[in-house]
């Protein structure tokens, strides 16, 4: 799978666990942590 790809699939998740996690400090630290990642 390509960098590009592992966005994609990143971000769905991201929006999956935001609507059932409704939580913005939550979400913006999974954000971060996932981008970390991906670099």
């Amino acid at each position: 799978m390509g960098h590009r790809k592992l966005c994609d699939i990143s971000i769905l998740l991201l929006k999956a666990f935001y609507q059932i996690n409704a939580n913005e400090n939550d979400y913006q630290l999974i954000l971060l942590s996932l981008l970390t990642f991906l670099e």
